[in-house]
C-alpha cells in the first residue's frame, strides 16, 4: 500500500513513477491519495493508473493538519490491509507517513516512511514545529525502514530523531529519459532559439520556490551581455499568482515574464528555455534540475536542500548562495555571456544524470528493498 496525503509535484512525480515501475507481475498496489489538493498533473496521471490491472486506487480526505477524520481514515485501512493480506505500507510525506506507521502497528504489515520535504524543513513555527517533531519521535518507534530521497533529507530526519536510525537508504529520485527528438513547446510563441534568452522555472507559484527573487534579478541583468532580450516564463499555478503579477508591474518588466499555470508537458516547455532557474528557498530534493540535465539544460540553483546533492557547481550548472537577486543577476549574466560554457555545463549535466539519476536505477533500489523486507516477515 501506497499512501500519500497531497499527490502534488514532486511527491506525485515520485509515487506515480513507482507504480509505473515496479513489476506488474509481483505487485499488487493499493494507492491511497487525499481528495484535497490534486493538481492537473495528477488528475492527468490517474486516469492512465486506474486503468493499471494491479492497481487499486483509494481516494479518502486527508488534511494537511491533524483533525478527527485521520482517525477515521485510520481505522479504515487497517480494516483493508487485514481483509486484502496487504504486507507492506509505505507511506509519503509528514501525513502519509503518520497513516502508513498507525495502519502497520495495528495489522502484520511492516512499514516504510519517505519524509520527503515537509517533516525536515521546519517550515512551520517553533511550538507546530516542535509538536510535529515529537510526533516524528514518536512514530519513529513504529518504522520498520527509511526511504531518503536526498542526503539532505536524511541528515534533517536524523536530527529531529536526534539520532540516526539502523535501517535506511538514501535513493535519489530518478526521471525517465526524455523522448529523442521530442519538439520544443510552444508556451509563449517566442520561446525559440531565434528568439530571447529564456529563464524558465517550473514549479508551484509560492514563496517556497523563489519566484519573487527572480522577477526581481531581471531589471539586474546586464544589457551588453547578450543581444537577445531576456524573458523570464513561470510554470505552474499557485497562491502567489497575483502578487508576482503586482510585483512585476511595481518593477516595469510585466512584458519581459509570462505566465502559463499549471503545465502538462513540462519537457517540451523545458526544451525551449535558455537556462533553468531554480530559486528556492528550500528543497529536499530538486526533480527540476535533474529534468533540467537530462534534457541537457544548464542550472541556475539556489544552494539550499538537495540541490546542492544534484548540481555541480562549475559542472552542471551554477549554485547561489544568497538570496540577494545580484548574486543571481552575475551567475545568469555569466552563462548568457558564454554560450560555449553553458552548453558545456549541460552536456556535463546530461552525463551526471545518466550516471545517478534515472528512474531505472531508483526503482530498482525501491524493488531491492520492498523484497527484502517482505522476505523478513
Amino acid at each position: 500500500m501506497l499512501i500519500v496525503g497531497e499527490p502534488i509535484g514532486g511527491i506525485r512525480k515520485h509515487l506515480h513513477a513507482i507504480i509505473a515501475g515496479l513489476p506488474e507481475r509481483d505487485y499488487r498496489i493499493f494507492y491511497v491519495f487525499s481528495t484535497i489538493n490534486q493538481d492537473a498533473r495528477f488528475k492527468k496521471d490517474i486516469t492512465e493508473i486506474r486503468r493499471r490491472k494491479n492497481v487499486v486506487a483509494i481516494e479518502i480526505e486527508i488534511k494537511k493538519k491533524p483533525y478527527l477524520g485521520d482517525l477515521r481514515n485510520i481505522a479504515h485501512l487497517v480494516r483493508l490491509t487485514k481483509a486484502e493480506g496487504i504486507c507492506l505500507v509505505h507511506g509519503h510525506g509528514a501525513k502519509g507517513g503518520a497513516y502508513a506507521r498507525l495502519v502497520a502497528r495495528f495489522t502484520r504489515a511492516k512499514s516504510i516512511y519517505s519524509p520527503h520535504g515537509g517533516a525536515v524543513h521546519r517550515m512551520f513555527g517553533p511550538v507546530e514545529d516542535a509538536i510535529y517533531g515529537a510526533i516524528e519521535r514518536l512514530l519513529f518507534r513504529g518504522t520498520d525502514y527509511l526511504l531518503f530521497e536526498s542526503h539532505y533529507s536524511a541528515t534533517a530526519y536524523f536530527n529531529i530523531l536526534r539520532r540516526p536510525p539502523q535501517k535506511y537508504l538514501v535513493n535519489h529520485n530518478g526521471i525517465a529519459p526524455p523522448a529523442p527528438g521530442s519538439p520544443a513547446g510552444d508556451p509563449a510563441e517566442a520561446a525559440t532559439c531565434e528568439g530571447p534568452a529564456n529563464l524558465g522555472i517550473f514549479g508551484t507559484l509560492r514563496r517556497q520556490k523563489g519566484q519573487e527573487v527572480m522577477i526581481r534579478t531581471l531589471p539586474l541583468l546586464r544589457q551588453d551581455v547578450t543581444a537577445r532580450e531576456v524573458v523570464l516564463h513561470l510554470f505552474g499555478g499557485g497562491p502567489d499568482r497575483a502578487a508576482l503579477e503586482q510585483l512585476a508591474r511595481g518593477l516595469g518588466v510585466e512584458s519581459r515574464v509570462r505566465f502559463y499555470g499549471d503545465c502538462d508537458e513540462v519537457e517540451s516547455h523545458m526544451r525551449a528555455m535558455t537556462i533553468v532557474v531554480l530559486p528556492s528557498v528550500y528543497e529536499s530534493f530538486g526533480y527540476v534540475a535533474v529534468e533540467a540535465m537530462a534534457l541537457g539544460k544548464p542550472v541556475v540553483a539556489a544552494e539550499v536542500g538537495g540541490l546542492k546533492e544534484i548540481v555541480v557547481p562549475g559542472v552542471t550548472g551554477l549554485l547561489v548562495a544568497s538570496r540577494d537577486p545580484r548574486e543571481y543577476a552575475r551567475a545568469i549574466d555569466s552563462l548568457l555571456a558564454d554560450k560555449a560554457k553553458a552548453d558545456r555545463m549541460g552536456r556535463e549535466g546530461f552525463a551526471r544524470y545518466q550516471e545517478l539519476f534515472t528512474e531505472r536505477r531508483m526503482i530498482d533500489a525501491i524493488d531491492r528493498t520492498y523484497r527484502s523486507l517482505m522476505s523478513s516477515q
